[in-house]
């Protein structure tokens, strides 16, 4: 094996190991978030994200599944959600964190930013409304712009894990 290709399956190994921790922390979260109990400012909410900039064959806007635990953070000022994210897309899937910081005067209306390397388009930008049960966000970078479609996951009802296809 040549050393270029030594360090391209070091570097692969790396990314699976990554993803398998990253998957295991958020079910962890999701589980933890699910018994909960109730006005404990954890929630768990379900749905697709699409992409309005990359489509599929048929035309149609490219997604996939979505998972996110909100987490309010009472102490902080102004109140801003701890959102963790579990997005897949095809075969792959990805977590991340970011924090959405309410819109001043408002009680449903937050906005937050999440840093990329350049490549996957630099600086996500969010705006997400929580009505009820929906929440629906849109995010906008150099890369990629699209929405967020989520409904509340009822405490004690289970989903499968995310690391299976859906």
């Amino acid at each position: 094996m040549t050393a270029r290709a030594a360090m391209i399956s070091r570097a692969l190994l790396a990314l699976i190991c990554g993803a398998l921790g990253a998957c295991a922390s958020f079910d962890a979260q999701w589980q933890a978030a699910g018994s909960a109990a109730p006005g404990a400012g954890v929630t768990r909410w379900e749905g697709r994200w699409e992409s309005a900039a990359h489509k599929v064959r048929s035309g149609a806007m490219d997604g996939g599944r979505l998972r996110a635990v909100l987490t309010r953070t009472p102490a902080a000022p102004g109140h801003p959600l701890r959102a963790d994210f579990r997005a897949h897309w095809k075969s792959f899937a990805t977590s991340y964190t970011l924090t959405l910081t309410p819109v001043p005067g408002s009680h449903t209306d937050f906005r937050g930013t999440h840093e990329l390397p350049a490549i996957f388009g630099g600086t996500y930008r969010y705006t997400a409304r929580i009505r009820g049960d929906h929440c629906t966000a849109r995010y906008d970078s150099s890369y990629d712009r699209g929405t967020f479609n989520l409904r509340r996951v009822a405490p004690g009802k289970e989903s499968p894990p995310t690391h299976s296809r859906h």
